[in-house]
């Protein structure tokens, strides 16, 4: 297996580290097609995607705390540590590289929004935007 390295920029300071990741080829298919394309009749089908205006239904704010204090609940069991004042920009201060990738094995198992968003909001919501019903 080829040897992967992966990286990110913060303050124009470039970290890189190596990635064990298995990597794999997908099938020559398109998913689209087996399901239901909620995008059919929409202004966005053609590109797939649409840049939408969603804060008459979520709080931009809101999530980015909700995202950041998960993130420093996460930091402070591994380093069994509290940490008073956070702030995401400074996460490289609080971890290294091995309690980083704990952080990203943690993270990649998803972050349940539904304390935050209700499936009932994010559904009135889709709806909003596809102008049909979800």
């Amino acid at each position: 297996m080829k040897r992967l390295k992966t990286s990110y920029k913060i303050d124009n300071k470039r970290y890189v580290f190596p990635c064990n990741a298995h990597t794999f080829k997908g099938k020559n298919e398109v998913l689209i097609n087996k399901g239901v394309n909620l995008l059919d009749n929409t202004n966005f089908n053609k590109f797939g995607y649409k840049v939408v205006n969603f804060k008459n239904f979520f709080s931009h704010s809101s999530l980015k705390n909700y995202i950041s204090s998960y993130i420093k609940k996460i930091i402070e069991k591994e380093l069994n540590f509290k940490i008073r004042k956070f702030d995401l920009k400074n996460y490289h201060k609080y971890v290294d590289q091995k309690t980083h990738f704990k952080i990203l094995k943690k993270l990649s198992k998803g972050i349940k929004f539904s304390n935050l968003f209700s499936r009932s909001k994010i559904e009135m919501f889709m709806s909003h935007i596809l102008s049909k019903n979800v």
